[in-house]
């Protein structure tokens, strides 16, 4: 087994350690979230998004957030400033569901103005059309 990175390898490590997470587990939610967007959506408690990884429910996905995210605000604490809040989480959440990528998605939805004016549907859509130009 090679991993491409030692985050990687630190990560699958870490999900092996999970209870009900074994090795072919840990493999597939790496080969679905690159290791940043892995970390993102465990700080982020974003069990949706952890969860479309094939042999990963949403119950396992919970328990790897609770599990992991304690230790990974310790080794990956500039990641916690990424973790999106709010408005953003919510259009970030919407996005990666519908399949880009958590950076992709943050990136997108940084874009969009911050109105009070907007609901949460009319933000998604600015984010796709920021998404679609790029």
């Amino acid at each position: 087994m090679a991993f491409a990175t030692a985050q990687e390898l630190d990560l699958f490590k870490m999900l092996i350690a999970v209870s009900g997470v074994g090795p072919k587990s840990a493999l597939s939610v790496l080969s679905t979230l690159k290791p940043d967007d892995l970390v993102s959506a465990i700080l982020g408690s974003n069990a949706d998004l952890i969860a479309q990884a094939p042999g990963i429910g949403k119950k396992t996905a919970s328990r790897v957030i609770l599990d992991l995210k304690e230790k990974l605000e310790k080794g990956w604490g500039g990641m916690v400033s990424m973790c999106p809040t709010g408005d953003n989480a919510d259009m970030i959440a919407a996005l990666t569901n519908l399949g880009y990528s958590v950076a992709d998605a943050s990136r997108a939805a940084a874009a969009v103005p911050s109105s009070e004016d907007l609901t949460l549907e009319e933000k998604i859509r600015l984010a796709l059309r920021n998404l679609a130009r790029q």
